[in-house]
C-alpha cells in the first residue's frame, strides 16, 4: 500500500492512497522427479485487478485546469516458474 502524497510544491496535486494484494505459492522443497530436482512457485500481483496511479510527475503541466501528472499502476499480472537441477532437492 501507499499513503496520499503531494506531487507539486504547493500541496495542490495529490496521488490518493491504494492497497493492492498479492499471493505467492511454492515447494518448500524440491521435489525428485527421475533423478532431478524440481522447484516451482507462482505469484499473483494486483489480485482485485485495482486501478490506482503507479506514479506522478513532480510539479506537473496543467492543461485546462487539469494536472498531466499521472501514469495508471499495473493491472493483474501471473508469473509461473518452473526450475530444474540434477540430483535429490
Amino acid at each position: 500500500g501507499v499513503s496520499k502524497y503531494f506531487v507539486d510544491d504547493a500541496n495542490a496535486v495529490s496521488v490518493p492512497s491504494h492497497r493492492t494484494f498479492g499471493a505467492t505459492v511454492s515447494t518448500a522443497d524440491g521435489i525428485a522427479v527421475g533423478g532431478f530436482s524440481v522447484k516451482a512457485f507462482a505469484s499473483v500481483d494486483n489480485i482485485a485487478n485495482r486501478r490506482f496511479i503507479g506514479s506522478a510527475f513532480v510539479n506537473p503541466d496543467v492543461v485546462d485546469g487539469v494536472p498531466v501528472a499521472f501514469e495508471p499502476g499495473a493491472g493483474r499480472s501471473f508469473l509461473i516458474s518452473v526450475s530444474v537441477g540434477t540430483g535429490s532437492p
